[in-house]
């Protein structure tokens, strides 16, 4: 039974560590996300200004500009919201992860417990045992 509970943490513990990994991408991915839309925002107003500063070469053209731009900030939104979603999935699979190691962990714990217990009321025991034998041995003297 210890080992069994052992190997448990044990795999628990690398389950842990797997599902915090993939948070930490998936976290990373968002971040990468929210850069491009920066980016992107950033893109707009430069070629806003280019197109203001020359209404026949760049304004003519910025048309075509905004609306790839309005295209490609609505896929990244879709993809933000997306990666949101399996954000919130991972924690809450990282979540029953821990609380199922937590339940190995407590379970090893009481475990370990009730041997410490068990071996102190044998020690005690066999103590009485000793004092009851000394006491009789002086008794008959």
């Amino acid at each position: 039974m210890a080992t069994n509970l052992q190997s448990l943490i044990r795999l628990g513990k690398w389950h842990l560590d797997e599902r915090r990994r993939a948070l930490a991408a998936l976290h990373e991915r968002e971040d990468q996300t929210l850069e491009a839309l920066r980016l992107s925002d950033e893109e707009l107003v430069y070629e806003r200004a280019a197109a203001e500063g020359d209404a026949l070469g760049a304004g003519l053209a910025f048309g075509g500009f905004y609306g790839r731009h309005l295209e490609r900030r609505e896929a990244l939104l879709r993809q933000l919201d997306a990666l949101r979603a399996e954000i919130e999935i991972a924690r809450d699979e990282l979540a029953e992860t821990y609380r199922q190691l937590k339940t190995y962990e407590t379970a090893e714990a009481n475990r370990l417990r009730r041997e410490r217990a068990e071996a102190e009321r044998r020690e005690q025991a066999t103590l009485d045992e000793i004092g009851l034998g000394l006491h009789r041995r002086k008794q008959r003297a």
